[in-house]
């Protein structure tokens, strides 16, 4: 189901993208040029053919690896967003690797010590978690860390006295390869609150469904015998009836995850974060159609393809998966 599913989305975004009011070139020139100039880099631009030939053309491109070139910058499109692609996925890793160690543990713990002060304060927290706005939580974030316990840095993705050398485009990695731990350091700091900010709702998410499916397994037989054959109950609890527990929550993870991608938008201008979701905006505003549409339809690849590897993970984590 990938490749149909990849080709509905693109057929969708292509329809949308031209639907969006506003003329390209009138954005490009301005509103004085010339009815003559507009016309000419329309042409140009390949407005003026019908919308069949266009998304033959665009999707032509697509397969032989050219997402075509960007109105505002003149720069071919997949060589420009690969910088924003990866700041958007380092936040996205980060926010859920907040978003699982916390969440499932929470969960879990909820679950095992149910109806207990824990349990209560932790659904509590999911609760103001999953019911908190993003941007609110990001403006608190730099109202309390940034300007009044000066702890963490607020914005951008780097400091401008300390630049990183563009490698790979992920500055974790970057910095682990030019051996520059001070950089490392300063890159991590700025990672802590825009990933916060951006994994409280998943965290919360992910907790409520841990406890649910970690509730409806804990009540299962061999969970009840285990516990008499004397089975410690932290073994019982994490060997024995996680795994089973997890097939929700993998979903729950994996949708959540491709969310995160295409989410960002508020977080990374909250936070000057160079990433995909502030690319997109920015080219919204000036109806870039190219980038709007190769930059949505490389967000849902990434969003299919990690659902794609968690239904694989399924019958890892479960074996009768394969048998059904």
């Amino acid at each position: 189901m990938l490749i149909p599913v990849l080709i509905g989305m693109s057929i969708l975004v292509f329809s949308i993208v031209h639907l969006i009011p506003g003329d390209p070139a009138k954005t490009i020139l301005g509103e004085k040029a010339s009815p003559q100039v507009l016309e000419k880099m329309r042409e140009d631009l390949g407005l003026n053919d019908p919308l069949l030939v266009q998304y033959k053309n665009y999707m032509g491109g697509i397969l032989k690896g050219d997402l075509g070139t960007s109105i505002r910058t003149k720069v071919a499109i997949s060589e420009e967003i690969k910088p924003y692609i990866a700041a958007t996925m380092e936040l996205t890793f980060f926010a859920m690797l907040f978003a699982i160690v916390i969440g499932v543990n929470a969960g879990i713990i909820a679950a095992w010590k149910q109806n207990s002060w824990f349990d209560y304060i932790a659904m509590l927290i999911a609760l103001i978690g999953v019911s908190m706005p993003v941007f609110w939580l990001g403006l608190m974030e730099q109202w309390l860390f940034a300007q009044k316990l000066h702890l963490l840095p607020s914005i951008g993705r780097s400091s401008i006295l300390n630049p990183i050398e563009s490698i790979t485009n992920f500055y974790i990695i970057d910095t682990l390869l030019a051996g520059d731990f001070a950089g490392l350091k300063e890159v991590i700091r700025r990672l802590i609150l825009p990933s916060i900010a951006l994994g409280t709702i998943p965290m919360a998410i992910i907790a409520r469904m841990t406890r649910s499916s970690m509730l409806e397994v804990m009540r299962s037989d061999y969970i009840r015998t285990a516990k008499a054959k004397g089975v410690k109950e932290f073994f019982v609890v994490y060997k024995h009836a996680l795994k089973n527990a997890l097939i929700p929550v993998l979903t729950v993870v994996g949708l959540q995850t491709g969310l995160l991608l295409g989410g960002a938008v508020l977080t990374e201008t909250i936070f000057a974060w160079p990433g995909v979701g502030k690319y997109l905006y920015d080219a919204i505003s000036i109806r870039d159609y190219p980038v709007i549409q190769s930059g949505i339809l490389i967000i849902a690849s990434i969003f299919v393809l990690v659902n794609l590897i968690v239904d694989l993970l399924y019958s890892s984590i479960d074996p009768r998966i394969r048998y059904r």
